[in-house]
């Protein structure tokens, strides 16, 4: 993604909050012109490694949410069920049938689900990143795993955030899977989002199905219906293992703060560490990550001051996930370089006005941006 003109000297929260929507058009842009060469288009945004990567993800993605809509089918055992069984049948290996139906017909393109794609592929390489670092500083390396990061957060021995903060490293932080590839997990996905894929590959095996069938069996709809309620009811339930869940967790019990966030972020859970900050400043974790990956730092220069990170925290997350994202976010030199200076013209009041802003829900800055758009336009025409 091509970044737009420097920010002026100035450092008001107005200026922060124009630049920073100037930039989420600027990489909507972006995470559209990923979506195309996913799909087909010729790709000049992504290496050939990044898109497969991402092309997994999804394609793993939507093979879970396949498995569960057929486990949470409301099937009776009984041999009347006819319709049941007969539909059993018919959606049991269907996954990648389901993939390529909604690649084929452009379902996800330019949606939020590319996006959280494209983000957590940022997050996967700045884990790796962390992790390099780590390794290449003996005095450190010895140091880092989950004793020392529960002693540096002086969690009590018996304490069973330990338990979790441990089982957590053991699993990589929730990143990758077995072999090493990012992971792109339902739950992580924001709910609305997730609902909206859900209900997208039920009506992918139902046109499967009737396709099959050459008829529609009368209680389809009802079983899909039922099978998407009951995964919506258990989608509810809290992840211990999450990192949401554990930085709640550390938040109450009084163990979340700068400090805490360094140690976090020396341990390698980049994860745990966007949703501390989350936990912090009360930002939609999705957001968050959003402002840390936000081309010319800015954003990330922000999150800092209103943090009270240390000046050397702040340019070693800046460093590591701007190298972080690079493969998947663009921005120019001369942007690049201007992160100190930006970082030490924001004022603590300034960075506290625009996370206030940024606290706002979803809808509401959209609604906000739309009207103040629209207004600029008149303006102009007037």
């Amino acid at each position: 993604m091509e970044a737009s003109e420097n920010i002026g000297s100035g450092r008001s929260s107005e200026e922060i909050l124009q630049y920073a929507a100037s930039k989420a058009v600027e990489n909507q842009q972006g995470f559209s012109a990923i979506s195309m060469s996913l799909h087909g288009a010729e790709n000049k945004v992504l290496a050939d490694q990044d898109r497969a990567y991402l092309l997994q993800m999804l394609r793993q993605l939507v093979f879970n949410l396949v498995h569960d809509v057929i486990k949470n089918l409301p099937i009776r055992a009984a041999k009347s069920d006819v319709d049941g069984i007969a539909l059993k049948a018919l959606t049991s290996d269907r996954a990648s049938q389901v993939f390529d139906l909604i690649c084929a017909t452009g379902s996800l393109d330019g949606g939020d689900v590319i996006e959280e794609a494209a983000m957590r592929l940022c997050v996967f390489y700045t884990g790796r990143l962390l992790r390099q670092d780590i390794a290449g500083k003996d005095a450190i390396s010895s140091q880092v795993g989950n004793e020392y990061l529960c002693d540096q957060l002086a969690i009590p021995v018996h304490s069973p955030l330990r338990t979790l903060l441990g089982e957590r490293n053991r699993n990589k932080f929730g990143i990758e899977d077995g072999f090493n590839n990012p992971l792109l997990c339902s739950r992580e996905l924001e709910s609305e989002t997730r609902y909206q894929l859900t209900w997208l590959v039920a009506a992918a095996l139902r046109h499967l199905v009737v396709e099959e069938m050459d008829r529609l069996i009368p209680a389809i709809d009802d079983y899909l219906e039922q099978a998407i309620s009951t995964m919506s009811e258990e989608a509810k339930a809290a992840d211990p293992l999450s990192p949401t869940s554990l930085a709640s967790g550390l938040s109450d019990a009084g163990f979340l703060s700068a400090a805490s966030l360094s140690a976090i972020l020396k341990n390698g859970d980049f994860h745990l560490f966007e949703a501390g900050i989350s936990q912090i400043i009360s930002v939609n974790h999705r957001l968050v990550r959003r402002l840390i990956f936000e081309t010319g730092g800015v954003c990330l220069a922000v999150l800092a001051k209103a943090l009270d990170l240390s000046f050397e925290d702040s340019i070693r997350l800046r460093m590591i996930t701007r190298d972080a994202s690079r493969r998947v976010i663009l921005e120019s030199t001369e942007e690049s370089e201007e992160f100190e200076k930006t970082l030490s013209k924001i004022s603590r009041d300034s960075a506290n006005t625009v996370c206030a802003h940024w606290r706002r829900r979803r809808r509401f800055h959209s609604a906000i941006w739309e009207l103040n758009s629209a207004l600029n336009s008149l303006s102009t025409e007037g």
